[in-house]
């Protein structure tokens, strides 16, 4: 049995604080081992709204950036409501101006060309055309990286794809409170629990 785990809002800040990291270990070793493959330079974290998706991508981002400082960058798509909007938002995120007479996302792959850096872009289920986008900033930029949260794959040929399921909860019929306590998915909501009531206990 399994149940979602809420993710973090689209648009949280990296530097803010995160709830624990809860039963996605294993995952986030496949994200963070994808993005080190040199063959592997789109990987896409897919499931349904709500199950974790975002949280995960924060803590990629956290993760490669004490490695590496300040070479992954997160994107929050969430508000981004046109597809033709995706590159000016990258850009924006990375400070990069337009120049006249030059495409903006020329301008960016100007920008990122030769730098080893990790795009982290959130929220991309509803944005699926500009994909074509993210292909001609691969093909642009050899050293880039994108990791992608995603409701749908992007079914592009370089998409590598980290299905993210719900986390386990108790079975059915288990009254013991120490046992239910343990499932990940419980231990989640009490973690957020507790954090919007301080007297929270689970009995």
């Amino acid at each position: 049995m399994t149940v979602d785990g809420a993710g973090v809002g689209a648009g949280t800040e990296v530097d803010e604080p995160h709830a624990p990291l809860i039963a996605r270990a294993d995952e986030l070793d496949q994200i963070l081992a994808m993005l080190r493959d040199p063959d592997r330079r789109l990987v896409s974290i897919t499931g349904r709204s709500g199950v974790g998706k975002t949280r995960l991508a924060l803590e990629a981002v956290r993760v490669c950036n004490e490695r590496h400082p300040d070479t992954c960058l997160f994107v929050a798509l969430a508000g981004v409501s046109d597809a033709e909007l995706v590159v000016p938002a990258i850009a924006s995120t990375l400070g990069v101006g337009e120049l006249p007479g030059i495409a903006r996302l020329d301008v960016l792959a100007h920008e990122l060309d030769g730098r080893h850096h990790v795009l982290v872009l959130d929220n991309f289920e509803h944005l699926m055309p500009a994909a074509t986008d993210l292909q001609r900033l691969l093909a642009a930029c050899p050293d880039l990286r994108l990791l992608v949260t995603t409701q749908a794959r992007l079914n592009l040929r370089a998409e590598r794809t980290l299905r993210l399921r719900g986390l386990n909860a108790p079975p059915v019929g288990e009254h013991d409170v120490a046992r239910i306590a343990a499932e990940p998915a419980v231990a989640l909501y009490c973690d957020r629990a507790a954090a919007v009531h301080a007297d929270f206990r689970l009995h």
